[in-house]
């Protein structure tokens, strides 16, 4: 029935090949489908029930509506430098997600850079072999994504590998961060608990 909803088409009744002629089909609005029929819109929201029967009758009952129409955000301006973060468990697997990325970003000219670099953070696990792309201009990030696919320095693009060190931690310099960016920086904070550093 989702599929029925977004598309507009409600679909036969399934191993029904003659109603029964023990209901009274002419009573009432209710009928079997025998073919496919078109469901057009009425400029409300397309509803439809759903049961599941058990031995003791209806067991559940849902009701489901149609979707809102997607509507397309608008980006007023540009959202500036934003950090692609790329991540892979080995040194060729990073530079092949380059490859794959440089040809995703090729093939979507009007891209939203802050949209993919949510994802790469947040819909993607980090791994030990990291590398961060940091440009605005499209044709800077390609050319980031192309050198650290060739494993070649650029200027847009830093390598990493997280490793622990004995150094100290200059909290000091975090603060201008969590003020310029404030409660948008859930990162920061997980990083500020890991090293138990109040700013």
């Amino acid at each position: 029935m989702v599929m029925a909803l977004q598309h507009g088409v409600l679909p036969k009744t399934l191993h029904v090949g003659e109603p029964t002629p023990k209901v009274d089909w002419s009573a009432g609005a209710v009928a079997l489908l025998t073919e496919e029929t078109a469901w057009p819109s009425t400029g409300q929201p397309r509803r439809a029930g759903v049961s599941s029967f058990g031995i003791s009758g209806t067991n559940t009952h849902a009701v489901l509506e149609q979707a809102p129409d997607d509507e397309p955000v608008s980006v007023s301006e540009s959202p500036g430098v934003v950090p692609w973060v790329i991540s892979a468990r080995t040194a060729d697997a990073l530079r092949a997600q380059a490859r794959q990325l440089r040809e995703y970003v090729e093939q979507r000219p009007g891209l939203d850079t802050a949209a993919v670099a949510d994802t790469l953070v947040n819909g993607r696990a980090l791994f030990e072999h990291r590398a961060v792309v940091l440009a605005e201009a499209p044709d800077a990030v390609a050319a980031a994504l192309d050198a650290l696919a060739a494993g070649q320095p650029h200027t847009h693009l830093v390598r990493a590998r997280p490793r622990p060190s004995a150094r100290p931690c200059w909290c000091s310099r975090g603060r201008d961060a969590v003020g310029r960016y404030g409660c948008r920086t859930p990162r920061l904070h997980a990083c500020v608990r890991g090293v138990h550093c109040p700013l």
